[in-house]
């Protein structure tokens, strides 16, 4: 038996899919593992997930992540739901507004802001607007990478 040793990126990660199939890769005992019975003993690496970026959907099924967080099948209908407040004269000191905003997609949060802003507002009404203003750039920006991920929001 022949042991090489090569660059596992260029060597390992580049090569062929069938030809990485009937491979043996050994690795040395990891740092801080001493093993005094069989400290110049290698170990054979019995099973590794190959060629992830050819086959995804296999990486994604051994690792168990199918319908976690944000993992969902792609006919799955999505909902992206904004909420918006504003706190006029919110600040003690500047009698600013305090701005806040919150995106769901589903029941996940993929987004949100707070903030105090840099002009003082007349009214409530209007420190909502800007608040309204505000979650709507986001809600325009969430439907953008939406399409992209060619996800089908409701």
């Amino acid at each position: 038996m022949t042991i090489y040793q090569m660059d596992v990126k260029t060597e390992f990660l580049n090569c062929e899919l069938k030809l990485r199939a009937t491979l043996d890769l050994y690795v040395c005992q990891p740092e801080g593992f001493d093993d005094p019975d069989h400290s110049k003993h290698v170990y054979r690496l019995k099973k590794a997930l190959y060629g992830l970026k050819q086959a995804p959907r296999a990486w994604y099924d051994t690792l168990g992540m199918n319908n976690l967080g944000l993992w969902y099948p792609k006919d799955t209908a999505m909902t992206l739901t904004a909420y918006a407040d504003a706190d006029h004269a919110g600040c003690e000191d500047t009698r600013r507004c305090t701005l806040g905003s919150a995106q769901f997609l589903r029941d996940k949060l993929v987004s949100w802001s707070s903030k105090k802003q840099k002009s003082t507002t007349i009214s409530t009404t209007e420190a909502e607007y800007i608040a309204m203003s505000g979650c709507c750039a986001h809600i325009l920006l969430d439907k953008i990478i939406a399409y992209k991920l060619r996800l089908c929001l409701q």
